[in-house]
């Protein structure tokens, strides 16, 4: 999240908050979002297979989106793609529409609903509110990600380094008390019985994925894969022993 990556902010500022990059931010999200009617469907009347269908067809037609970006045929406007995307790498919502068939594949259907949920609100919450706090806090404590491909290196001084630069690069405490807190009332608005350590460790899983910039090999993973598979695996395992 990087105010520098977008040509629109112009410093209109109230109480040091930069508008254009919050309304900036707040038009990137609506995608984000708007994906969340697929969790709902599956929450109010779709089955495991509908939904599993669902998600080939859409992420079939993303794929071709892909393909037609790499011909410079832009369906999603180029302002409001991150510097990583224009430089050809996937747009987030296919991973994030990746993970969802992932989750929905192997996870029971409270806990795939759920960190769908947590991926379509709680980061949108969470980038909302970094971009908000972004003069009082710093790039260095919102947008932790660097992405390049060029860095992959397979070895295990890698997996070292990675490990490290996720320790000290982290995101700024108070948004990741924010994404707990986000996913912690999804929670208890969809399923009110849900054990407490179930709800403690899907919104605890969704924070560390989206506070802590993982990385494989020296390549960056990109959140929208990470939040919804890692809180859905950290509820999973909370099942087990709750």
């Amino acid at each position: 999240m990087d105010p520098g990556e977008n040509n629109s902010v112009t410093g209109k500022h109230y109480f040091n908050i930069d508008m254009d990059f919050l309304v900036y931010e707040a038009m990137r999200k609506l995608l984000h979002v708007a994906w969340s009617f697929i969790p709902l469907l599956y929450y109010f009347c779709l089955t495991k297979n509908d939904v599993l269908i669902l998600l080939a067809l859409i992420l079939l037609v993303w794929v071709s989106l892909e393909i037609l970006r790499r011909k410079d045929i832009n369906v999603i406007p180029v302002r409001y793609l991150r510097e990583h995307e224009k430089n050809g790498l996937p747009i987030g919502a296919f991973f994030q529409l990746m993970s969802f068939f992932l989750v929905v594949m192997l996870f029971d259907k409270e806990i795939a609903i759920l960190a769908m949920m947590f991926n379509c609100i709680g980061d949108s919450a969470t980038a909302m509110a970094g971009a908000a706090m972004y003069s009082y806090i710093g790039k260095e404590k919102t947008d932790i990600r660097v992405f390049d491909v060029r860095s992959f290196k397979l070895s295990l001084k890698r997996v070292g380094e990675d490990f490290r630069f996720a320790a000290r690069n982290y995101k700024s405490p108070v948004l990741m008390a924010i994404m707990f807190a986000t996913c912690a009332m999804i929670s208890t608005g969809l399923y009110p019985d849900m054990s407490a350590l179930v709800l403690i460790a899907g919104s605890a899983g969704a924070a560390i994925a989206d506070g802590i910039p993982w990385r494989f090999f020296g390549v960056t993973i990109d959140d929208d894969l990470t939040i919804t598979i890692m809180s859905a695996a950290f509820m999973s395992a909370a099942y087990m022993v709750a």
